[in-house]
């Protein structure tokens, strides 16, 4: 889930995680990471290489947001 550095914020953003960030897990400043990309990865890659401003913390604020229509959940 996407938050700030107040570790209770994360609301309803999130990642489309590319790589195998272990860092994200660590015990200083975990993330939740879960979940699966089970078809569409041609569509993630394609969010990943849109242009953006990055900023001094490494994040990227994307020029022209890109919007997901719709996400499902298997069980």
């Amino acid at each position: 889930m996407a938050r700030t550095t107040d570790q209770n914020s994360a609301t309803s953003g999130f990642f489309i995680n590319l790589d195998n960030n272990t860092g994200w897990n660590s015990d200083a400043n975990p993330y939740a990471a879960f979940g699966r990309l089970v078809s569409g990865f041609a569509v993630a890659s394609a969010i990943a290489k849109l242009s953006g401003t990055v900023g001094s913390d490494g994040t990227v604020t994307p020029d022209q947001p890109a919007v997901v229509m719709w996400a499902i959940q298997l069980k």
